[in-house]
Order: C-alpha cells, then structure tokens, then sequence
C-alpha cells in the first residue's frame, strides 16, 4: 500500500525547468529544513510557529534562543561568501569560469525571544547564492545573489478550542532589508567593462507577512488540515518569462510570495508520536499549483528524541534531533537536484543544527 501511495505521489510531479531550490530560508528551523517545510500539522513542537504562525501558541518552550543554519558542499560555500561579503574582484570573476558549472550556497542565522503570548525575533542575515556557467565555447555567468536581514513578531490566537477540534489563525509580520543581483554576463562583458558596472547590487526594503491557519479533529479518520500565505506583501517577484530561461536563475518558494496547503495526521501511541503530511505548494495565493515541488513529510517524536524525513521529486532530506532543557543538537543530510530538470547537478550535503535556549 505504501509503494503504491509513494508511486502515485511522484507521478503526480512534472518536470521543471530553471529555477533554484534552497533547504536554508529566511528563519530556517530544524523542522523545515528536515521536512522540506512539510511541518504545517506539528501542534506542539519546538518550531511550530516557525512552521506556521497558527500553530505557536502551541509551542512549550519559552525565552531567549540563538539558531544557525547552514547547509552546501565546501566549495560553493567559498564560492558564496565571497560573492556576497567581500568586495567583488575581476580576478575571482575571471577564476569563475575557468571553475565547474554550478555553485549553490544558503545560511541564515536567528535570534528569538518567545513568551506565551508572542514570539520576537531578529534575523542578522540569510543568504542565498547561486553561480551557474553556461555556454563553454562562449562562456557566460549566471549569478543570484540574495543578502536579507529582517525583524519580525509573530503572534496566534485559538478561534476553536475543545476535546474534540482546535482551530487556530496566526500571523507573522515583518520588515525586511535586501541586497540582490539576479543577472548574468559573458567573459567578452568582463573584459570590456569594469567590475562595479557590471554587477549592481539593487537595494530593498519594506514589509511583508505570513499568515496561517490550522484546524484539528481528534477522530481517527478526519484529517488535520492547514494553510499558509508566505511572503505576503513581497516585492520579490518571479519572472515566469525568465524561469525558462538557460540565463538566469531565480531563488523559488524563499523570497516571492506563495502559498501551502497541508493534509496530515498524527498518531500518538505510548511509544511516541508518529504524524504523516503531505504538503503542496502555490504560486502566489493560491494561484498555479507547483506540483512539481509537492512534499511528503513525516516525523516521529519519542520524548527527547525526534526523526524527521521530507521526500519531494528534486529532494530528499532525513535528520535527527536530541532535546535536553537548554540545549537541541540535530544532524542532518540531504541529496537534491537544485536545479531540478534544466540539469543533473546532484549534491549531497551534511550538517549539525543548534539551538541554545536561556
């Protein structure tokens, strides 16, 4: 039964062209990163608000914590950190070319304040940065580079809340600041023109928000049910003319506003709990459906143990997390194809995820 529920899951994805997909996003948990963002049913766990802004009142944790995300083969790291911190030279854009076809690189970093009735946080900085080349007999660049800093508050509030069904609504609002290129040039451009004139760093602000809401049924056979806008209010915008494109590359579900449905369950037993969602994303409100990146998510949780597995056609992710009363050390890897169909570019990648809580 489940080989044939996996069977159908896959074949229901179509191919995708040129855009990027990114596990590290702005305020990046352990859940998300390990679940491909399939977390939107995870009533009670330590990144539930993270997951969906409905589900943080149900969080137990409180206080002052710290997270760091990471997650890239070592060269492209290199590669990301001085495209994106460090004054852009001619040399290192010269080396670019003569260097393998694909880097991808994303970090994000938090700091967070939660109490019962709200969650503060501040993110110093994510970044996403993507190289491709193209063309050898006449090469040329492709580079999105995204630096992001952002404030926020998110905030829920029970509208159901009995033995049998809780319904939840929550939002997340913010203000952002963002540096970004997303453009490419040939060697030839390079060699007529100065480094500054040919990268140009546009600079944005302003604010957005995420709002989520989730419905639970106690009975066995009804099905826990959630939605989430992301980014509302973004400027960020696809370019739907562009992501056909072999010339540029365009960060996907991170920046842009778009929208999730979740359908899951969990089953709590006296060896812990096990929960199943499977979670489909939009364009958009609720607009085109990105089928291609359609996710199923699974966790199973057993006291300070938890393992959680995120499955969609371009990425597979798998981690484990130990939870002590300050301290939550979590391993993970993951194997995908950032750039789905356009190329075969695997990377396989590891990491350690910590959180401190004071």
């Amino acid at each position: 039964m489940l080989k044939a529920l996996l069977l159908l899951f896959f074949t229901l994805q179509s191919a995708f062209a040129a855009p990027v997909l990114h596990l590290i996003r702005p305020d990046s948990t352990f859940a998300q990163i390990t679940t491909l963002d399939a977390c939107m049913l995870m009533r009670g766990h330590s990144d539930a608000g993270s997951c969906n802004p409905a589900l943080y009142k149900t969080e137990k944790k409180q206080g002052i914590g710290f997270g760091l995300a990471t997650i890239s083969d070592g060269d492209s790291v290199e590669v990301g950190k001085k495209l994106i911190f460090k004054p852009i030279e001619e040399e290192f854009l010269r080396e670019l070319f003569e260097e393998k076809s694909f880097n991808t690189w994303g970090a994000n970093t938090s700091i967070d304040f939660k109490t019962s009735l709200f969650h503060l946080y501040y993110d110093p900085v994510t970044v996403t940065a993507d190289v491709l080349v193209l063309n050898p007999a006449f090469p040329e660049v492709s580079m999105a580079l995204v630096k992001s800093k952002r404030v926020g508050v998110t905030m829920a509030h029970e509208l159901l809340s009995s033995d049998e069904q809780a319904l939840s609504i929550g939002v997340n609002a913010f203000h952002y600041q963002r540096k970004e290129y997303l453009d490419s040039f040939s060697l030839v451009d390079l060699t007529s023109s100065d480094v500054d004139e040919l990268i140009k760093f546009k600079t944005r602000s302003g604010s957005a928000a995420d709002v989520g809401l989730a419905y639970q049924n106690q009975s066995s056979w009804v099905p826990d049910v959630s939605f989430l806008v992301k980014n509302l209010n973004s400027d960020f915008k696809t370019n739907d003319s562009r992501l056909e494109s072999e010339r540029y590359l365009w960060p996907v579900l991170v920046y842009e506003t778009h929208s999730r449905l979740a359908v899951g369950k969990t089953i709590s037993t006296e060896y812990g709990a096990l929960g199943f969602e499977v979670n489909a994303p939009f364009k958009g409100v609720y607009e085109d459906f990105y089928n291609e990146f359609l996710t199923l998510g699974a966790h199973y949780h057993m006291r300070s143990l938890e393992w959680l597995v995120g499955l969609a056609k371009y990425q597979q992710t798998t981690g484990f997390r130990f939870s002590a009363k300050s301290v939550a050390v979590g391993v993970f890897y993951a194997r995908t194809r950032p750039l789905g169909d356009f190329r075969k570019d695997v990377e396989n990648s590891a990491g350690v995820q910590l959180g401190v809580s004071l």
